[in-house]
Formats: C-alpha cells, sequence, structure tokens
C-alpha cells in the first residue's frame, strides 16, 4: 500500500533500500523545500566548499530539525534520500572512515566551474592498471542542443558510482 502512495506521489516512500524502508515521508515537498532548499540557502555556504559539504557541517545546514529526539538520525537519513536521488554521493577518501559525521559528500550542483582538487584526483587519476584482464575502458563525448540543468548532477553521481 505504501509503494502505491508512493508511485501516485502522495507520500515518499523506499522500500527498496533497508536504511530507508522504515521511513515514510507524509509531504513529498519537504524533500525539496527543507532539505535540498537549505543548501540554496546564502547564509549557509560557509558550510560547504567546492560543493563538498564535510559531514560534521550537516548539523548546521539543517539545524532546524535540532529540537526533535533523533536528530542525528534524521541527517543520515536525508543524506541518505538524496544519495538515492542521486543528488550528492559520499566522497571516499584514503581513510576509509566509518563514522559518518567524519566524511563527506560531494553535490554536483554546488561545485564550482573550476575542478577542485578532491574531485579531479577522483576523476582523473585512476590506476588503469586496476582494469580486469579482457576489460577495455571507452570513452564517449555526447553534444546535446539541450541539457535539463538537473541531469549533469545526476550523470555525476551515476558515474562517480562506477569509478568505486
Amino acid at each position: 500500500v505504501l509503494s502505491l502512495y508512493s508511485i501516485w506521489g502522495d507520500i515518499s516512500y523506499f522500500d527498496n533500500k533497508e536504511e530507508l524502508s522504515n521511513i515514510i515521508i507524509l509531504n513529498p515537498k519537504f524533500l525539496t523545500k527543507d532539505v535540498l532548499g537549505q543548501l540554496f540557502d546564502p547564509k549557509l555556504m560557509k558550510y560547504y566548499e567546492n560543493g563538498i559539504i564535510h559531514h560534521s557541517n550537516l548539523k548546521e545546514i539543517w539545524s532546524k530539525f535540532k529540537n526533535r529526539n533523533n536528530f542525528e538520525q534524521i541527517i543520515i537519513n536525508m543524506t541518505l534520500l538524496m544519495e538515492k536521488f542521486e543528488i550528492c554521493f559520499q566522497l571516499n577518501d584514503s581513510n576509509n572512515n566509518n563514522n559518518f559525521w567524519e566524511r563527506k559528500s560531494v553535490f554536483p550542483f554546488l561545485l564550482p566551474n573550476e575542478k577542485p582538487k578532491e574531485i579531479n584526483e577522483k576523476l582523473f587519476n585512476q590506476d588503469k592498471s586496476k582494469l580486469k584482464k579482457n576489460e577495455i575502458e571507452i570513452e564517449r563525448i555526447y553534444e546535446l542542443n539541450e541539457l535539463p540543468e538537473e541531469l549533469g548532477g545526476r550523470l555525476f553521481v551515476r558515474i562517480i558510482r562506477y569509478l568505486n
């Protein structure tokens, strides 16, 4: 029943990801207005640099939820939701840190025009020796007359998944 209401757009429910299957969002606009919208607030730009947000700063960005009992879990769940919608991805550093609050996420729509060092290293310093036998690397260049603004960010998130 929840999946059906979700398909109709009455609620947001994600039964196919275990971490999110216990979350029901009764007002889907909450995700865009209260969660994603906070990232565009000019007063909060000091909490991210080059499209990269340190997870400890999410407590400040989403501070409007701090009076809730499970504030930290809400932030973790909102981050998981944004990953599900391909709005962001977690930056895997060499420490492979298991502590959520010490990790970072990249939000492609917040990236500057110049390539940040951390992103540049992730994309362009790939070890070609890690290719499996009989595996080839293919490069494609697409030229489109028109491109929806959000498509670039979602494509970026998907490409990063394959690099991991």
